[in-house]
């Protein structure tokens, strides 16, 4: 992707339908996920102390009791 700095027109940037990466873009708002790397995303998940990654969807599996 090009560096923000070097966009001269952002209109026409975002505009572009061929682009995965500003699919990508688009994507991520509807989701509320970060859009970066996995180092990136790991990094955020570390300072804020909370999952960002999409996870297993439905409910958390139970833990299995050591007196059963």
């Amino acid at each position: 992707m090009e560096q923000a700095d070097h966009v001269r027109d952002w209109r026409s940037f975002l505009s572009a339908e061929d682009d995965a990466e500003l699919r990508l873009l688009r994507q991520r708002p509807r989701t509320g996920r970060p859009c970066g790397g996995e180092l990136f995303v790991r990094d955020l998940e570390s300072l804020l102390a909370r999952p960002l990654r999409r996870r297993k969807p439905g409910p958390n599996p139970k833990k299995k009791s050591v007196n059963a």
